[in-house]
């Protein structure tokens, strides 16, 4: 118990470290491409790709690595106190060319130190404590992107130095804090039956990552702050906030998700996920500055609970725990560098041009990111109906 106890603590201490020396310097870097450097939305659209498509190939490896036993404080401890020097090199990025490199580098680095944690909790945790351990780690993730954002909305108008030095601080503490963590023990296979049971669980459950994270592109990657200042007519500051405080609120839902996944049904809470990210998706679509803030946090309560969901199925159903992983965390990860360049596109040729539909405008570009969601809530929906009336 002391061992489970000790593991969480210290996972969830560098999520919420971690998360908030990334999160801080996303608005600034998205705000230097598009204004300081006069970027398109598929330039800053690209930024999401370059990161995500690094981190699903480095998700892929350290999975893999992971069940020849490798440390997995070396792997984040390594991986976090690297991207403490690297997030010092924007200052010198003069090209778009060169911020799409460094956001490459910072994916790989994430990619490697994140699979390699939540692997290690996943193995750590009892199976019937598993969804609220996760919950615990993706809340404290969540509470650092609101940190993140609002330092970056104190920071902002200091210049890249101030914000940047306080990201490299903070990855500082997260590597002190993943050397920490204590080696998990050796993951079981598991059983015939829940391995196969895990085919079809796992396979939905990369569905629902997939579309959300794909809708994610613009509900929740790079190109968000630029949309809702645009968009929304909001301050830098002000979106970065909106930003932070919507991760925060996705704490208490996913907590509920989480239950009902470790009490009830897994493909129910995936359900619930998916209804709430396909509810938010559509008010976002609206043009009306609140009915937008409205449709991102209820996409960003569907989008963090699904988080520790898709891990909590992987490593509770999956024959190998660390390649399971690091597959769900790929699934989301291409799907999103899919799709961010095509988002980023559609807004440059399309804008935020509005169709009116039964008396309300309808943003089309955030309309047609709705269709991406549609798929995550089907395909659980699809599943259950199949093994109710199978």
């Amino acid at each position: 118990m002391k061992g489970e106890v000790r593991v969480l603590a210290l996972a969830s201490a560098a999520a919420f470290l971690g998360t908030a020396a990334f999160r801080v310097s996303v608005p600034l870097v998205a705000y230097y491409v598009r204004e300081g450097l006069g970027g398109a939305m598929v330039e800053v659209g690209g930024l999401t790709t370059a990161f995500f498509m690094a981190r699903a190939i480095a998700a892929l490896l350290t999975g893999r690595v992971l069940e020849e036993r490798v440390r997995v404080s070396v792997i984040a401890t390594l991986s976090f106190a690297a991207n403490a020097v690297v997030v010092q090199l924007y200052m010198l990025a003069s090209s778009w060319l060169h911020v799409v490199l460094l956001k490459m580098l910072q994916g790989l680095l994430n990619g490697f130190a994140w699979v390699s944690i939540q692997y290690a909790l996943g193995v750590a945790v009892r199976s019937s404590l598993k969804g609220r351990a996760y919950s615990t780690y993706f809340a404290l993730g969540s509470l650092g992107s609101l940190a993140g954002n609002a330092a970056y909305s104190l920071l902002g108008a200091e210049g890249m130095w101030a914000t940047l030095a306080v990201s490299t601080l903070l990855f500082a503490a997260t590597a002190v804090t993943a050397a920490l963590i204590p080696e998990p023990p050796h993951a079981p296979r598991a059983e015939r039956t829940k391995a196969r049971r895990s085919g079809i669980l796992n396979l939905q459950a990369m569905a629902a990552v997939a579309s959300i994270r794909a809708a994610s592109s613009l509900i929740g990657g790079d190109l968000i702050y630029v949309y809702l200042r645009e968009a929304g007519g909001m301050s830098r500051q002000l979106a970065a906030l909106v930003v932070g405080l919507s991760d925060a609120v996705g704490v208490a839902v996913s907590f509920a998700v989480s239950w009902i996944a470790d009490k009830r049904s897994d493909l129910a809470a995936m359900v619930v996920t998916g209804a709430l990210a396909l509810g938010g998706g559509t008010l976002f679509a609206f043009s009306n500055p609140l009915t937008m803030i409205a449709g991102y946090v209820l996409f960003a309560l569907g989008a963090r609970s699904l988080t520790p969901l898709a891990r909590r199925v992987a490593v509770t159903y999956a024959e190998m725990k660390g390649v399971a992983v690091g597959a769900v965390n790929a699934a989301g990860n291409f799907s999103a560098a899919a799709s961010a360049p095509l988002i980023g596109g559609l807004l440059d040729a399309l804008d935020f041009y509005t169709v009116n539909i039964v008396g309300v405008e309808v943003i089309v570009v955030a309309a047609l990111v709705d269709l991406m969601l549609v798929a995550g809530v089907a395909a659980p929906l699809a599943l259950l109906a199949e093994l109710k009336h199978g």
